[in-house]
């Protein structure tokens, strides 16, 4: 090696060092977790699973007995084999799993995906809702 190859290597080692991370091979693909907000109205409950960089088309949703499952796959937007500096993102399959209340409308659940989060909207069944009730004198 020569000496600004062995320099650029120490440079890499102590800046992974420092931040704690490691450089990572251009082919990291494994399963990962994307992380999730839950939400609870009066009327549904609300999932919003953030998965940027996924495309709509890979992206399943199965409603069975009281589970949702979302699964998909992240797929490296280029060939990264060459010119890479660091790889951090995390590519290849997910999935998340959510147990859920047997109060809710399922013919009715709703979804979109915008901006890298995909929203799920579970309507609660009308028994399930709040009502006010009249007081008679």
């Amino acid at each position: 090696r020569d000496l600004l190859g062995i320099q650029k290597e120490m440079n890499r080692l102590y800046s992974d060092t420092l931040t704690g991370r490691e450089s990572v091979p251009a082919s990291r693909s494994e399963t990962w977790v994307p992380p999730v907000d839950i939400y609870e109205s009066a009327e549904a409950f609300t999932i919003a699973v953030e998965i940027p960089g996924v495309k709509k088309e890979d992206i399943q949703l199965e409603l069975k007995d009281e589970s949702l499952t979302v699964r998909g796959e992240r797929k490296p937007e280029r060939d990264v084999r060459e010119g890479v500096h660091r790889i951090e993102r995390v590519y290849g399959p997910f999935q998340r799993s959510f147990n859920l209340p047997s109060n809710l409308s399922t013919s009715a659940v709703k979804a979109t995906f915008r901006d890298g989060v995909l929203e799920i909207v579970l309507p609660k069944a009308e028994e399930a809702k709040p009502r006010q009730i009249n007081i008679t004198a």
